[in-house]
């Protein structure tokens, strides 16, 4: 299973805590009663909740449509600007001159 955004095995990121703990005790499924245990099950629970939040988040993606959008939009209409740009001139300054 390899998570595409980030190009590396899901399950190394969202190993739990049991599995960690069997790889540091030599292969007991108990996990260590100590200090830095429950500061790496803290962080790697931390990590996990911040991984899926962000997986569940879509708010990025709508301001990254947004801004492709916006994009697409002036680059089509700033050449079209600069080709009818000195007709629409033309034609104001032809209102402005025959008004008394």
């Amino acid at each position: 299973m390899t998570d595409a955004a980030w190009g590396f095995p899901a399950r190394i990121v969202l190993g739990t805590a049991r599995q960690l703990a069997g790889r540091w005790t030599g292969g007991s499924s108990d996990p260590p009663q100590t200090k830095e245990f429950h500061m790496s099950h803290q962080l790697l629970t931390h990590m996990q909740s911040a991984i899926e939040q962000t997986r569940r988040d879509d708010r990025g993606a709508t301001m990254i449509e947004y801004g492709l959008l916006l994009g697409l939009v002036s680059v089509l209409a700033i050449p079209i600007l600069l080709v009818l740009g000195p007709r629409i001139a033309a034609m104001y300054q032809a209102v402005v001159a025959a008004l008394p």
